[in-house]
């Protein structure tokens, strides 16, 4: 970490978040954690780096894992979009820039609220609860970090004088996973086990463990995880296109998610609803993600828009959009959506309890199968009846199995932000992408994202990944 970073982001950037805002959003360090509050405000401050609609999780999570997959593609109008789309990706694309600085943000927030817990005048039970949703958060970033990033510094405390010989170098990725995943085990014993919308609890703990553990192919630890969370009491909801409306947000489906508000949204549907609708056609589905449903799947119809009708009252006909985050009724202006994006579905986790079983015996199993055939019933589901579609699967060889649970993660969370990171983590991103795309030139390379040269400039220690510039 650097002096910009460290300095300007902690002590120049609001207090304020969107969950709980604090009047006092300038106060500086030795005027903190003076009354109870000041501990809460610290933890909050952290979520501004989550629920803002400009925060990574809001504008740039759900873009990257479509454009840089077989899923989307742009309309070459900006340059840092389209140079994701294509695999182009230089170390000075904005977008990696603002997702390095905004993860680290982050971290900063999270750790002066860590080391300063202790002087703050609480509770030891509250110390613990704070310390513990402190604690997920920043490994909740890091997590990220390490997969988009690879290698990359582990910063623990918020430092008042750097120097270049203070600068930090990169940690093995083995060193960053042991500090992520200490921090989950933290969050997992201490959190809750319910919290109000938008903060965590230690089901999301265990949910982040699951995506931790299966990245790191520890298929036991990951099936445990996921096994805890099905025995809780999250249930998929009856129809899938009640998962996207405002008005049916956190609900027993969501288990973490970017906690989204009217008067603080993103700009999803401005960047991919047609123009007819007022959104600018930025990014669009390329044609094999939307052939990859049956025409009945409820999933397609609730992802894809293929028409509209405009002020006059005519039906306008347009290629496949995607309209996965779009409620009118809550959108009156395309551009600032208050629909909350799930992190973390119970789908999700069924999709993984399924691949971590998968792994572990070598094929189908009934456990794995009722996983993932639950997904597959709910996508049946018109909003009326049960459609005579997507029976259940059967047994399956390990290779077959898994093709099928990365193809239904494909219909069930696309556009979602998991894409990308599900292709890397099944060794996929090549073949699926040469499929989709084949005129894009696509190597192992594009596992991870280079590394900013704006940071490489400000710390020299720090190594760009192999194969960029």
């Amino acid at each position: 970490m650097h002096i910009r970073l460290i300095i300007i982001l902690i002590f120049i950037s609001t207090w304020s978040c969107s969950l709980d805002e604090d009047p006092r959003s300038q106060i500086t360090p030795d005027e903190f954690f003076l009354e109870d509050r000041d501990a809460r405000a610290a933890v909050d401050a952290i979520y501004y780096y989550i629920n803002d609609g400009n925060s990574v999780y809001a504008r740039y999570y759900w873009l990257v894992n479509a454009l840089l997959s077989d899923l989307g593609t742009s309309d070459n109008l900006n340059p840092a979009f389209s140079a994701l789309a294509d695999f182009s990706l230089s170390a000075d694309n904005p977008v990696v820039e603002s997702i390095w600085s905004g993860l680290y943000a982050g971290i900063a927030k999270a750790n002066y609220a860590i080391q300063n817990l202790d002087s703050a005048p609480i509770s030891e039970n509250e110390r613990i609860a704070l310390l513990a949703e402190a604690r997920f958060l920043r490994a909740f970033f890091y997590f990220d970090l390490v997969r988009f990033f690879g290698s990359v510094p582990i910063v623990t405390k918020v430092e008042l004088d750097y120097n270049q010989e203070a600068l930090p170098e990169q940690s093995p990725v083995d060193s960053v996973n042991q500090f992520i995943e200490d921090d989950l085990n933290y969050a997992f014993d201490h959190l809750p086990t319910t919290a109000n919308p938008g903060r965590p609890t230690n089901y999301a703990a265990a949910a982040m463990l699951c995506k931790y553990f299966l990245t790191n192919k520890n298929y036991s630890r990951a099936a445990q995880a996921s096994r805890y969370i099905l025995q809780g009491s999250f249930s998929l909801q009856n129809d899938y296109a009640s998962l996207f409306k405002n008005n049916s947000q956190n609900n027993t489906e969501f288990i973490w998610s970017v906690n989204l508000n009217s008067a603080n949204g993103a700009d999803v549907n401005l960047l991919t609803l047609p123009r007819g609708l007022g959104g600018r056609s930025r990014l669009l589905p390329i044609p094999e993600f939307y052939a990859d449903f049956n025409a009945l799947d409820r999933r397609k119809t609730v992802t894809f828009l293929t028409s509209f009708v405009d002020n006059n009252g005519n039906t306008v006909e347009v290629n496949p959009h995607v309209r996965k985050y779009y409620d009118p009724s809550a959108e009156t202006i395309i551009g600032h959506s208050p629909v909350d994006f799930p992190l973390i579905r119970f789908a999700d986790i069924l999709l993984l309890h399924a691949e971590a079983l998968n792994a572990l015996r070598n094929g189908t199993s009934a456990e794995a199968l009722g996983a993932i055939n639950l997904v597959r019933a709910r996508a049946r589901f018109d909003g009326t009846t049960a459609l005579d579609i997507l029976p259940d699967l059967g047994k399956m060889n390990k290779e077959d199995f898994a093709e099928a649970i990365l193809l239904e993660r494909k219909r069930e969370l696309g556009w979602e932000g998991h894409r990308w990171f599900d292709l890397v983590r099944f060794n996929k991103l090549n073949e699926k992408v040469l499929i989709a795309k084949p005129e894009i030139s696509v190597s192992d390379k594009h596992n991870l994202l280079p590394i900013p040269n704006s940071e490489i400039t400000l710390n020299p220690k720090l190594n760009q990944n192999p194969g960029y510039e």
